[in-house]
């Protein structure tokens, strides 16, 4: 190209040195030669940018095929069909053939992997946080389903006939209905029966809680179970009520009338029972900042798993479909204001499950909804996230009193943990800094100091205060959580065009993560401020997403899906667990794509230091996608 450009600039500076002379034959006089050879650089330099796109284009293509073939040679069979699916997606529009054989490849995986899955059940946090094999199937279905139907109701009827053998096998579901589980005799003394022990022997209560719930929850007395058992070990109640949720999410069988009755711990409030269609309302629960807060982030990013599930199958195994989608969609419209101010980045995609929801209800449907939308709508607008009762501060002391009448050391720091928590809600943020320092274990203690920071930081946040947002950020000590502030903080500098902000922001949350131990939360730390230096400058984005493979090679236990970003209180048993970020934000494999976007080859050499070899093949498949998806946008950002 610039020898080009020479050439043609030497002919320029020729034909203007030859003396004019008039033009009386019709041809072009030389003062328009120069317009013709500028128009012809216009020219030579677009068919020079479309050959290097169509370069570049392929190299993507190819990056993703030799992923796609490279992963069906993992033993992890898990891993290897959401990589394929990720190529076969990808490759899609590009290669249909090669993208439909690797789509039907990881179908046959994921359903071999949910086929040899033991019927034990697993953690709940591992549910919750991990795509199951079964889940994994039905996305690949979908995936298919947008560009090939006919192949998506064949692997779907495949799906179909592996549940009920699965189903029949393990003799989950007894065939009883939501409500007629509730009103089943046995069932109930059975449950009555699990409610009585609690009192003497509360393990053997919840075995026998667990054996019950495993095929269907029933209503009312769920939750009276987990409202009982929370008053004499609230950490007890809660890992339950993730087990219910994780259940729920597990089986595809699941109702969402199950779903419904899970939302009385989370929202106390009055609801319609989706059993008997009549309000009913939970009895008052022992108020406790973990559950309100941290569990409905579960309890929301569960029924978005498990509610998408209804408005993306056809149900045809179910004869009470209609039913289903019914209360699926009254869930959804009911939830609506709860996600918007608890999981507010979900809103968007919240929104469009409703739409979804509702596009599959019948006539006689929209008549029955309009005859509960009033209820719903007042129950909404009652409704407040925040709400605080009168008696905040006899609470707080009320929790003090109890840690000090506590024989066991670990009890007591619980009950200050949760009264230190209940004093920042008020807030009272020194107040709840007091408590916290009164826990005795070390790591505990720095646990809730960090949550208390946290969640003062937020706060300014609203407040648009990014001075007193970044002392309570450099107060956080979770690398991950600091972190994860000062993107906040400079994210927000970048969109109001403030550079020279956002990169001091950068440089001290970069800082924050350097100084912390090698872990999957430092690497979640330096791939967010990696994604961000690449909008900044290109050089430490480099530097940073560098030492992000880095502590990702010597972390040995690192596995993509630890790109959630969590928050914890406690450890062994009683540990609890909170969202804090979506995995988007700090996924290596996205922050290497947005690299990519800008230099594709220094991009391909991080991904060529990274060991682990799903989280290679990972990031391979994520860096093609993005130069896929780059070439197809441009032609529209070029028209506009």
């Amino acid at each position: 190209m610039r020898l080009l450009v020479f050439a043609l600039s030497a002919v320029l500076f020729v034909d203007v040195s030859i003396p004019a002379r008039s033009d009386t034959s019709g041809q072009k006089t030389k003062k328009d030669e120069p317009r013709d050879i500028s128009k012809k650089l216009t020219q030579a330099g677009e068919v020079n940018s479309a050959q290097r796109d169509s370069r570049l284009k392929q190299r993507g293509i190819d990056m993703i095929r030799e992923a796609g073939t490279k992963a069906a040679q993992l033993d992890d069979q898990r891993n290897a069909a959401r990589l394929q699916a990720g190529a076969g997606e990808a490759l899609w529009r590009h290669d249909h053939e090669f993208a439909r054989t690797l789509l039907r490849k990881a179908f046959e995986l994921a359903l071999a992997r949910y086929h040899k899955e033991s019927e034990g059940f697993p953690d709940a946090i591992v549910i919750l946080t991990r795509q199951s094999s079964l889940d994994l199937c039905q996305e690949i279905i979908r995936r298919i389903g947008t560009h090939d139907a006919v192949l998506a109701r064949q692997l779907a009827d495949a799906l179909t006939e592996e549940k009920h053998r699965k189903a029949k096998a393990a003799g989950y579901r007894s065939g009883l209905g939501f409500g007629a589980r509730s009103r089943d005799s046995t069932l109930v003394n059975q449950m009555d029966h699990a409610r009585l022990l609690l009192s003497s022997d509360q393990q053997a209560a919840i075995n026998e809680f667990q054996r019950i719930c495993v095929n269907g929850i029933m209503a009312q007395r769920t939750v009276l179970f987990l409202w009982q058992l929370a008053l004499q070990d609230r950490i007890a109640a809660d890992r339950l009520f993730l087990w219910l949720l994780a259940n729920i999410c597990y089986d595809n069988a699941a109702s969402p009338e199950e779903l419904s009755v899970l939302v009385q711990y989370v929202v106390p409030t009055e609801f319609v029972w989706m059993a008997g269609g009549s309000p009913a309302k939970a009895p008052k629960p022992p108020r406790s900042p973990v559950s309100e807060h941290l569990l409905l982030q579960w309890y929301i990013e569960a029924s978005l798993i498990t509610l998408s599930r209804f408005s993306a199958s056809d149900l045809s195994e179910f004869e009470d479909r209609g039913e289903r989608i019914f209360w699926a969609y009254y869930l959804a419209l009911w939830l609506e204001p709860r996600v918007a101010q608890a999981r507010p980045q979900l809103i968007t995609t919240w929104h469009d499950l409703v739409d979804q929801l509702h596009s599959r209800l019948g006539s006689q449907q929209e008549t029955r909804l309009s005859r509960m939308g009033e209820t719903a709508k007042e129950q909404n607008s009652k409704w407040q996230f925040e709400a605080q009762p009168a008696d905040a501060q006899a609470l707080v002391q009320q929790l003090i009193e109890k840690a000090e009448k506590a024989s066991q050391p670990t009890e007591r720091d619980r009950l200050l943990q949760q009264a230190a928590l209940e004093a920042d809600r008020i807030p009272d943020m020194s107040w709840a800094l007091q408590i916290a320092t009164k826990v005795a274990e070390a790591e505990f203690r720095q646990q809730v100091e960090d949550w208390i920071y946290f969640n003062a930081a937020t706060r300014a946040l609203s407040k648009n205060d990014l001075a007193e947002m970044r002392r309570y950020a450099l107060a956080v000590k979770a690398a991950d959580q600091s972190v994860d502030l000062f993107c906040r903080m400079a994210r927000k500098a970048l969109n109001e065009k403030d550079t020279t902000r956002a990169r001091d922001l950068l440089l001290e949350g970069q800082s924050q993560a350097t100084k912390a131990d090698d872990s999957p939360a430092k690497v979640r730390a330096l791939a967010s401020i990696g994604n961000l230096w690449v909008n900044v400058d290109l050089p430490e984005a480099l530097q940073t997403l560098s030492s992000a493979i880095e502590t990702a090679n010597r972390v040995l236990d690192y596995f993509q899906e630890q790109s959630w970003a969590f928050h914890t209180f406690g450890k062994g048993p009683s540990r609890i667990y909170a969202l804090n970020s979506d995995s988007a934000t700090v996924e290596l494999g996205s922050s290497l794509a947005a690299l990519a976007v800008v230099d594709f080859d220094a991009a391909l050499g991080l991904i060529g230091s990274i060991k682990d070899e799903p989280l290679k093949l990972s990031a391979s498949i994520a860096v093609g996608a993005s130069i896929l998806d780059r070439n197809r946008k441009e032609p529209a950002q070029s028209k506009k």
